[in-house]
């Protein structure tokens, strides 16, 4: 695809310069996909390949998470309009429902980090329930990986382990063997992009690079999901071909519908279920579509779907590696606009 070509190029440069150890980037339609594969796992000689496995850290929420949710509505155990605390008596807030979780509207702050002293799920949940509202519920959008968490501990009410759900609705369905929780367990650490080199941790690589998730043993609603190119490009053709696969129905297509619309509008950002949704987002870029969805992760991966174009974006790198800083905003910028500019609507 000559489109793609001019995003390739522009991350190919960062690779050059040592700005990025390596990426897997791949522009997918409803029946193709093309498949890039730049530089190294590290920025020592380790190539990047169709088997490379990145941590996709808070992509996870779109794509599995809120596919998982997704399900569970759809086999009728809950609702958009189920509240926390009919699942949950404890939970403090009795009006937040799934739909505030999807879109980030519960009006729970996102700065805390006091997580780090919990042990197991139920220290975590504890720490969940003692978080105080900034914001009334429905009235702000603040992205927080707690909303996720909190889904997370949903799913496993209903289907006791968030993974097994997950091979049973997505994975399997599928035939993806590059999508998994903890591949380092699964013997493919050999496989993994290291994510960041941190003093407290050491290499992180195989294991989830997220401090919540790593509480659950890398099985979370916000992160913990990792995946390759392509398999990550299957589920991306997943949300463009209305739910199904090689003729399969793996969502029903008036589920994926539903995902085409804001749910937050007059609010201060434009979010979707589980996704940004057409929002000027800088790392986005400048061309989006008027219906289109958006997500990225800490490690350097983001996805972008486009409805109009009907196509999809799929980026990643471990921008991380070795230490963190704020370049993907601009990378990431780049390489959208490189593409979507030249590609009118």
């Amino acid at each position: 695809m000559e489109y793609i070509e001019y995003g390739v190029e522009v991350v190919k440069n960062y690779v050059d310069k040592k700005v990025l150890p390596g990426a897997a980037i791949s522009f997918v339609t409803k029946d193709s996909v093309d498949e890039y594969y730049l530089g190294n796992k590290t920025f020592d000689y380790d190539p990047i390949d169709e088997n490379s496995l990145y941590d996709l850290a808070s992509i996870t929420k779109p794509l599995s998470t809120t596919v998982l949710i997704l399900k569970l509505i759809e086999e009728g155990l809950i609702t958009f309009e189920t509240k926390v605390a009919t699942i949950f008596p404890d939970f403090p807030f009795k009006d937040i429902n799934i739909m505030h979780l999807l879109t980030h509207t519960p009006g729970i702050t996102s700065e805390n980090n006091n997580y780090s002293d919990c042990k197991d799920k139920r220290d975590l949940w504890q720490f969940l329930i003692s978080l105080k509202q900034n914001n009334p519920t429905g009235t702000v959008v603040e992205y927080s990986c707690f909303s996720y968490l909190i889904l997370g501990i949903i799913i496993e009410y209903f289907k006791n382990d968030i993974e097994e759900y997950a091979e049973e609705v997505l994975f399997k369905p599928l035939e993806l063997d590059g999508l998994m929780y903890n591949p380092k367990e699964k013997k493919r650490e050999k496989d993994c992009v290291p994510s960041e080199i941190t003093s407290d941790r050491g290499l992180i690589k195989g294991v989830v690079h997220d401090g919540k998730a790593n509480i659950l043993n890398g099985k979370a609603g916000n992160a913990g999901l990792f995946g390759n190119l392509k398999s990550v490009s299957k589920v991306a053709q997943l949300f463009l071909n209305d739910g199904k696969y090689k003729g399969k129905s793996i969502l029903k297509k008036e589920t994926i519908d539903l995902l085409k619309k804001p749910y937050t509008q007059n609010l201060n950002l434009s979010r979707t279920i589980g996704w940004i949704f057409a929002q000027e987002e800088e790392s986005m870029g400048l061309y989006h579509s008027d219906c289109c969805l958006y997500h990225t992760g800490f490690t350097g991966t983001s996805v972008y779907i486009d409805y109009i174009r009907e196509l999809a974006i799929i980026f990643l790198t471990n921008a991380a590696f070795p230490t963190r800083d704020e370049k993907m905003i601009v990378i990431r910028r780049e390489f959208h606009n490189s593409i979507l500019e030249k590609m009118k609507i």
